[in-house]
């Protein structure tokens, strides 16, 4: 890629200074936008009545963490972007209950994301 992204500017640490007093000085720049700096809704199948699925995309890309590592966003060593893609409207339910009166207690989550089969975007389906 020989554009310029976010990587350039936001992986070294003088580089997030930078930014970071440029924002708190005039209110402006990167950090004063969303992450999300373009995208759209479509539809994967022609049948539905509105888009189901959101396309989304930002200006920088990071490496995941290894295991065991703090999962910090530091962009990739190179230029790069990210897409990343939303199912709007799953028809899939899953539960969460309680197990406790305890405030503090993690409650119990059963996702259940792929199930009725419907929620599968058309183009996920075989």
């Amino acid at each position: 890629m020989k554009t310029r992204t976010l990587n350039e500017v936001l992986r070294p640490w003088w580089g997030k200074a930078l930014l970071g007093a440029r924002w708190l000085l005039t209110g402006r720049g990167p950090l004063a936008m969303s992450i999300n700096q373009g995208g759209g809704f479509f539809r994967t199948d022609p049948g539905l009545p509105r888009p189901n699925m959101q396309l989304y995309m930002q200006a920088f890309s990071t490496l995941l963490p290894r295991a065991g590592e703090r999962p910090v966003l530091t962009p990739d060593p190179f230029p790069g972007l990210s897409l990343g893609l939303s199912n709007c409207r799953p028809t899939s339910r899953g539960r969460i209950s309680l197990h406790s009166a305890d405030p503090f207690a993690a409650p119990a989550s059963l996702p259940m994301p792929m199930q009725p089969r419907r929620t599968w975007p058309r183009c996920w389906r075989r």
